[in-house]
């Protein structure tokens, strides 16, 4: 299985792991601005194939929903 989490830190980016070989590799940067409401928060998940990564910015002046396609053997190269 595999991890997506977001960082309060500049860009706020976004990081995949994995659970068994606690690898992880940077995946894309938000570019949300936290201003303490929870539209500034990426939210972070996977779709059902771990193929997407969607979160939520606010990067364009308004929290919107974005993907990110994870590239191909981005996983596998975790594991």
């Amino acid at each position: 299985g595999y991890w997506l989490v977001d960082d309060n830190v500049d860009g706020v980016p976004l990081t995949v792991g994995s659970f068994a070989s606690g690898r992880q590799a940077h995946l894309i940067n938000t570019d949300t601005v936290h201003d303490g409401t929870q539209g500034s928060h990426a939210h972070p998940y996977f779709t059902a194939d771990n193929a997407w990564a969607i979160f939520t910015s606010n990067r364009e002046g308004r929290p919107q929903v974005f993907g990110a396609r994870l590239p191909a053997g981005f996983l596998r190269a975790l594991d």
